[in-house]
C-alpha cells in the first residue's frame, strides 16, 4: 500500500497581508497539483502545526518561503525539529528560475541594462541567500550588482559613490507589505522591482522542494491528541487541503 503523502506545511514570517496573500495563492496552486497543504503560510507556530498533523498520523514537508533564503532556514524555524515525520527542505531561492525572475521584474521596472542593481529584502538572515541571487543577476546584466546589508539606502547611496548613474533595487518581498513599501519611499534607487509575487515559477520551485524533501518522512506514527488551529481539540482543524 503506497503511504499518503506528507503535507506541506508553507513557513513564512508574514502570515497576514500581502505577503501572506501571495503565499496563500501559491499554495491553491500547489494544491491543483495533488499536493495535501496547509492552507495558511506559518510563522513563530510552525512547530505547533507541525504538531497537530503528526498528532494525525500524518508526515509532514516544511518548506520556507524565502526567495533569498539560501539553504538557511529563517530564525522562527530554527527551534523545529526535523525527524521521524518531519523533513524541513530549503529555501525557495536562490533558484535559477527566480534569478529569472528578478531579471524580468527589473524590465519591467525601467531598469537600464547598464544600472546598477541592489538586492534587497528579505530580512537580515537572508544574506546568504541574496549573495547566491546577485551571483545570479551579474550573468543576465551589464551593471554592477550588489547586496543590500541592514540598510538598503546605504546600498544605493555606496553604488553611486562608486560611479553608478543610476541605480535599481531589485526587491525580494513576496507581496507588497511594509517591508517592500520602504524600500520604495526610503530607499533612494531611482528605480525599485515589483515584489516578486505570483508567478508559475515559484509554483514550481516550492514543488521542487516539497518533492526533493519527501523521501525523508515516509515513516509513519501512530495517532495521538489532535491540535486545533488555537491549540485546543479539533479533529478536523488542522486537516490539509488537497
Amino acid at each position: 500500500m503506497t503511504s499518503p503523502m506528507p503535507v506541506l506545511v508553507a513557513a513564512h514570517h508574514e502570515v497576514a497581508g500581502p505577503g501572506a496573500a501571495v503565499a496563500r495563492a501559491l499554495l491553491r496552486e500547489v494544491a491543483r497539483q495533488g499536493v495535501p497543504v496547509h492552507p495558511d503560510p506559518v510563522g513563530v507556530m510552525a512547530a505547533r502545526v507541525v504538531q497537530g498533523y503528526r498528532a494525525q498520523g500524518a508526515t509532514v514537508v516544511v518548506v520556507p518561503l524565502a526567495v533569498a533564503g539560501g539553504y538557511r532556514a529563517p530564525a522562527f524555524l530554527q527551534g523545529l525539529d526535523a525527524g521521524e515525520g518531519v523533513a524541513l527542505a530549503p529555501c525557495l531561492g536562490p533558484d535559477p528560475r527566480l534569478v529569472e525572475l528578478l531579471a524580468e521584474r527589473l524590465d519591467l521596472a525601467g531598469a537600464l541594462p547598464r544600472d546598477a542593481v541592489v538586492v534587497a529584502g528579505g530580512g537580515p538572515d537572508d544574506g546568504d541567500g541574496r549573495d547566491r541571487l546577485a551571483a545570479g543577476l551579474r550573468l543576465l546584466r551589464q551593471g554592477p550588482v550588489t547586496v543590500a546589508g541592514r540598510s538598503t539606502r546605504a546600498a544605493v547611496f555606496a553604488a553611486r559613490a562608486a560611479g553608478a548613474r543610476r541605480v535599481a533595487v531589485a526587491s525580494v518581498h513576496l507581496g507588497a507589505g511594509t517591508g517592500h513599501e520602504l524600500l520604495e519611499r526610503v530607499s533612494g534607487a531611482d528605480v525599485v522591482t515589483a515584489p516578486v509575487g505570483r508567478d508559475a515559477r515559484l509554483v514550481g520551485a516550492l514543488l521542487d522542494r516539497y518533492r526533493e524533501a519527501r523521501c525523508a518522512v515516509d515513516v509513519p506514527m501512530e495517532p495521538a491528541v489532535v491540535l486545533g488551529a488555537t491549540g485546543g481539540p479539533g479533529p478536523t482543524a488542522l486537516t490539509p487541503v488537497v
